[in-house]
């Protein structure tokens, strides 16, 4: 090995030096956003799930309301007022009814959520079919 062949080594050997000294650290920069990345995918994937959970929820109060409205209406559950046993339904269910139509034949309800973050509303009828 001649020295210019080694003397091009030692250069090289102290490109690489100067080179792995200038990129020291960034594989913490992509680690955190890396984990960045990753913690926002999760909490999109919770909120995501705790919406349809919510929304769930607000359907079966809906529901119930409306069948305790209409089961006062037609007599079976004693009551003076339809729409005031569908309120204690959906308070149970921890939802407040906002709108409700008791006819004869078909009870209407609409319930939202307490939820102050994600406001669900839900009607539901009950009924014979049309």
């Amino acid at each position: 090995m001649s020295s210019a062949d080694h003397a091009l080594g030692a250069g090289r050997r102290v490109l690489l030096r100067r080179w792995y000294r200038a990129e020291r650290g960034s594989g913490t920069v992509l680690a955190l956003a890396i984990i960045g990345v990753v913690m926002t995918i999760t909490l999109s994937a919770v909120l995501v799930g705790q919406s349809l959970v919510s929304l769930a929820r607000a359907r079966v109060a809906a529901d119930a309301a409306a069948l305790a409205a209409a089961d006062t209406v037609s007599g079976r559950v004693q009551g003076p007022d339809p729409c005031q046993r569908a309120a204690q339904v959906a308070q149970a269910h921890d939802v407040v009814l906002e709108d409700c139509e008791a006819a004869a034949t078909r009870t209407r309800v609409v319930v939202r959520t307490n939820d102050p973050l994600l406001e669900i509303r839900v009607e539901s009828v009950a009924g014979p079919p049309p």
